[in-house]
């Protein structure tokens, strides 16, 4: 969900890492080593990450073995 624009952002399901967390039910720590890493894909506003509903639905995804 690159170059998104402010209509598309503030359409967006957003998920802090506290959220993404509990949803994939793992530590907050795991969910900031991925964002930091690039596995996870998210956006960073004044210091506060933030994923997407999609990016989150793409990461599952891509994670499935």
């Amino acid at each position: 969900m690159q170059n998104m624009g402010i209509k598309e952002i503030e359409a967006a399901v957003l998920y802090s890492v506290e959220d993404v967390s509990k949803i994939l039910k793992v530590s907050n720590k795991a969910v900031y080593k991925w964002l930091k890493n690039g596995v996870l894909t998210g956006y960073k506003f004044g210091g506060i990450y933030k994923v997407t509903e999609e990016d989150l639905r793409r990461f599952i995804k891509k994670s499935r073995i």
